[in-house]
């Protein structure tokens, strides 16, 4: 081989070894930029390049954020429209109010949906948004409706916050100091609320604790510095302060207590923050600076798990920010990211500048959603979905109820009956016309004692031979007052019971009874209701009871409209379909044609 050869050589060799070092380098660099905002491997999306993946045709322009259902979204539109929309924009429903309705919306269990109109009306819809019920205001709204642990949903003015139960009866009505409208009441860990007002005495926050019954709980508190924005979760309320610090309020033996708290300098925050707690469980995110940067902190110790920036330009103005199946979507006006929990970058998408829209969404199954104020939702895809499951983020409420405490009253054949006709009159008086703020605690108390008697007496198999009946076996007419009392309570009370106690009836009063406390109370999340109907239909009625028959049919018509969800119709359609077959008399296929019918016409 000549000289010339080998030099050759070396030179190649030694370009090719440059050329090799230069590429590990960028790909190290790009991965550390990718982490920290910068640089992502795949280019930014230009949406002023492409043609929108979907788009749909809406009858109103959009005026106020999508909430998220478990179908997808819901959101108001601009005079009197209501919609629903799957993720990807396509229209599931459409519905037309008499009143102008305000922006403010608010998805309770089971997709109920609250709304308020400008005329001051508070409406509560099922998840097809067919109204269920209408009342008025005694005050005017300044931001949407809120929900409690058991259903009952709040609505806050100025200088009031009121509670309506799931019948729409205004259960309390309670005065306040001026409430400070930029943050809405927060959730603590024992039910109670924290009422954020208007003062703001040397910087400093005052806040007020609520209970769900209308009560005002321990003394005004004052925090340490300015507030700027609020959150709850599992383990109390979390905070957010102008100069940066961080915390966490919560509740101890009824008392408001502070469980952790960040300075600006340990949480390294130098400027508010806005929090989301939408994340995964035991984990919330503060966005705060210029650029936004994320930091996510566990709630329960206020350890900071990670923290990274990212390229939008400023986090006080961002238009959108919530957790996906991809990651954190954030967005303001001229583009939008998204971020895994850990900092790496999923997507970057850059907006169109010629493209006027009023709000914009991220979903799980990747698109990214602009509501235009022409009345058109497009929606374009960010990141395809590699595994081919429909996962989804939402993550839907929970109803319970609040503890009450334990009653020592009790029925029984010596002292009578523990709800006597007097207080029978005064909880009837009080259910329908509402008002009654905190007798709620007593009553309350009163009616699940009594409830867990019955249900004793009810269901025990095994007596003794010629021993006493139990006392609400005995007054058959006592247990069915109980039954209906409990029934108009307007929250619901235990379910499961209530369906076993249908079951095990042999007395066709009782039956009747229990049958039109299921109509009655109607929320039926589980569908052990109407799971129940059908039991008793296959099993329990006879095919000559046509009053029961009847009684079943009214029942699953109340359950499917209130509920709403298609699969509560096809399950009462199924129901009501058995009741066609010609074993059972005319009368009673005629009721079940004419019930079908119903469901129909509420376009459910």
């Amino acid at each position: 081989m000549s000289i010339t050869n080998v030099r050759l050589y070396k030179k190649i060799y030694i370009l090719t070894f440059i050329l090799a070092l230069f590429s590990v380098f960028s790909a190290f660099s790009q991965n550390q930029s990718d982490k920290n905002g910068g640089k992502v491997f795949e280019r930014t999306i230009q949406l002023e390049e492409r043609d929108p993946d979907l788009v749909s045709v809406l009858g109103a322009t959009v005026i106020c954020q999508p909430i998220r259902t478990s179908y997808g979204y819901a959101a108001v539109g601009e005079g009197k429209q209501l919609y629903g929309f799957t993720s990807e924009g396509n229209l599931l429903w459409q519905r037309s109010f008499y009143g102008t309705l305000k922006p403010y919306l608010t998805i309770g269990p089971q997709d109920m949906m609250y709304m308020i109109t400008k005329n001051s009306y508070l409406n509560m819809m099922n998840s097809s948004g067919l109204v269920l019920w209408s009342t008025k205001l005694p005050f005017e709204a300044i931001d949407a409706p809120f929900t409690g642990r058991d259903g009952r949903v709040f609505v806050r003015g100025r200088h009031n916050i009121a509670c309506f139960g799931l019948d729409g009866i205004m259960r309390w009505n309670i005065k306040t100091e001026m409430q400070n409208a930029l943050i809405k009441p927060q959730e603590l860990n024992d039910g109670s609320y924290l009422i954020f007002l208007a003062k703001n005495d040397n910087s400093k926050t005052h806040a007020q604790i609520m209970s769900p019954f209308g009560s005002k709980l321990a003394e005004e508190i004052e925090f340490a510095g300015t507030v700027s924005d609020a959150a709850s979760c599992t383990d109390g309320v979390l905070l957010s302060f102008t100069d940066g610090a961080c915390g966490l309020c919560s509740v101890k033996d009824g008392s408001a207590v502070s469980q952790w708290t960040l300075s600006a300098q340990k949480s390294q925050m130098t400027e508010a923050a806005k929090i989301l707690t939408d994340c995964q469980a035991g984990l919330c995110a503060f966005v705060w600076g210029k650029p936004a940067t994320v930091t996510y902190i566990e709630t329960a110790t206020g350890k900071i798990r990670d923290s990274f920036q990212t390229r939008i330009s400023n986090a006080q103005t961002t238009r959108f920010m919530g957790h996906t199946v991809q990651g954190l979507a954030i967005c303001d006006s001229t583009k939008g990211e998204c971020y895994t929990i850990s900092g790496s970058k999923q997507w970057s998408v850059k907006f169109n500048p010629k493209r006027k829209w009023n709000f914009v969404y991220a979903t799980d199954s990747g698109y990214l959603c602009f509501c235009l104020n022409d009345w058109i939702l497009e929606a374009y895809r960010t990141k395809a979905n590699l595994s081919g499951t429909k996962s989804s983020s939402f993550s839907e409420k929970k109803t319970r109820n609040y503890p009450y405490p334990p009653c020592s009253k009790t029925s029984s054949t010596f002292l009578g009956p523990a709800i006597d006709e007097k207080t029978q009159k005064e909880i009837r008086a009080g259910l329908s016309k509402g008002g009654y703020g905190e007798k709620e605690i007593q009553w309350m108390s009163l009616i699940q004692s009594e409830l867990n008697h019955l249900y004793s007496d009810w269901t025990m198999t095994a007596r003794i031979s010629g021993e006493e009946k139990p006392y609400f076996r005995q007054n058959i007419e006592y247990t069915q007052t109980v039954i209906d009392i409990a029934s108009s309570v307007g929250i619901s009370f235990e379910r499961k019971k209530l369906a076993t106690l249908l079951k095990k009836a042999e007395d066709q009063s009782m039956k009747i009874c229990l049958i039109r406390a299921c109509k009655k109370q109607a929320y039926d999340p589980d569908g052990v209701f109407l799971d129940t109907m059908e039991y008793l239909i296959k099993n329990r009625v006879q095919n000559t009871d046509l009053s029961t028959l009847d009684e079943i049919c009214d029942a699953v018509y109340e359950i499917c409209r209130y509920m709403g969800r298609p699969v509560f119709f096809e399950k009462g359609q199924a129901i009501l379909g058995y009741l066609l077959y010609p074993q059972y008399n005319e009368r009673t296929r005629q009721k079940a044609r004419e019930t079908l019918k119903k469901i129909k016409e509420s376009k459910l």
